[in-house]
């Protein structure tokens, strides 16, 4: 009952002019006032933190369908074994319970290529990566989601800005998680980009513009409360639960 008039809450959002759904999805965000001293967000270093990020996404991807049942119950690509791709890990007590990957542009292209045409954003000499294999750990998913969510989120913008070398990032997503993308984090649907079949399901990409993602940012969030204020979340405070 209580899922079903969630579902009917954000569809009659849809309804509404798209400068009142932002209004709407941005009051929703909430980040925490402190992290857990016992969280650490850093990238995968061994094969150890690599095989148990890869053991998490197989288990949320399997529950939701998006990954048929393999032997070695792990989730991986080629694009995990390429010098240009790099995952990122959250720890909690040294379990990992959130992660992403970051696939940086290469000569296999990007992983959502094989649907989705990107040649358009490189004629403008854009340094692009996607993020894929983004997903948390059920438990903290339910609980304190955004203690996880937010870190991860914030590691991959500084690394994206200042170690990746990367100024334009894509993502493809479930049609259901638009709203938080595209009115909370900015994104923007890709020109080329109609909703297909991928990994099993209804998808779409986007795309963020790390540069005029700055300035965006400051615009939209500079005068919100602290926990709602994701410009200075992501460009001006220090999280010490990030090790780079």
């Amino acid at each position: 009952m209580k899922h079903q008039l969630k579902k009917n809450f954000y569809k009659a959002l849809t309804y509404l002019p798209q400068k009142t759904q932002n209004e709407i999805w941005r009051a929703k965000i909430n980040i925490p006032s402190q992290f857990s001293k016992k969280l650490c967000v850093k990238i995968a270093e061994n094969h150890q933190e690599l095989e148990e990020s890869f053991r998490l996404v197989y288990e949320n991807y399997l529950q939701m369908g998006y990954c048929a049942k393999n032997p070695h119950k792990m989730r991986a690509t080629i694009y995990h074994a390429l010098p240009t791709t790099t995952t990122l890990i959250a720890k909690y007590n040294g379990k990992i319970i959130g992660t992403l990957t970051i696939v940086r542009d290469n000569r296999l292209g990007l992983p959502s290529e094989s649907i989705f045409n990107y040649k358009p954003l490189r004629i403008h000499s854009n340094r692009l990566a996607e993020i894929t294999s983004l997903t948390i750990d059920k438990e903290f998913r339910r609980k304190r989601g955004g203690e996880v969510f937010f870190p991860l989120l914030k590691f991959m913008y500084d690394y994206c800005t200042y170690y990746f070398g990367v100024n334009h990032l894509l993502v493809t997503i479930a049609p259901k998680e638009i709203p938080f993308y595209k009115s909370i984090l900015l994104f923007k649907q890709h020109q080329d980009s109609k909703i297909k079949d991928y990994l099993g399901a209804p998808a779409i990409s986007l795309q963020l513009d790390l540069q005029q993602a700055l300035y965006d940012y400051e615009s939209i969030y500079k005068d919100k409360a602290k926990n709602k204020n994701l410009f200075k979340f992501f460009v001006e405070d220090q999280l010490e639960q990030l090790k780079f």
